[in-house]
């Protein structure tokens, strides 16, 4: 792998359940999400700005499904505290397994994402 390369790891069972983006739909259908857009002249990280009004799972998904999602990124959303519901069966690989965020303070910043 290289930059804009994204690493793709087989042969590890994650979830019991298939996470296609019609199970997503139907598990946080009803959740909201901040979609973040590319904004070429941003100062913010990779020029991601946050869109104006929320949107939710169910409309983001039928949206990438019919092709009008381009341009529109769920970045840096913690599924623990976001979508905590979707880790019941969530098993993250041995070789992953340290999370040193967790090794924070209480209260520190990212220790519960």
């Amino acid at each position: 792998a290289g930059p804009g390369v994204p690493v793709v790891i087989r042969g590890f069972e994650l979830t019991k359940d298939a996470w296609s983006l019609d199970f997503v739909s139907q598990k946080l259908g009803h959740r909201s999400l901040q979609l973040k857009s590319v904004v070429p002249d941003s100062a913010e990280w990779a020029r991601l700005e946050a869109e104006a009004l929320p949107v939710s799972v169910s409309k983001f998904v039928q949206d990438v499904q019919a092709g009008a999602g381009r341009g529109r990124y769920l970045h840096d959303w913690s599924l623990p505290l976001g979508a905590p519901d979707m880790l019941e069966g969530f098993q993250v690989p041995e070789v992953f397994c340290d999370d040193l965020l967790r090794d924070n303070d209480e209260g520190t910043l990212y220790r519960d994402s």
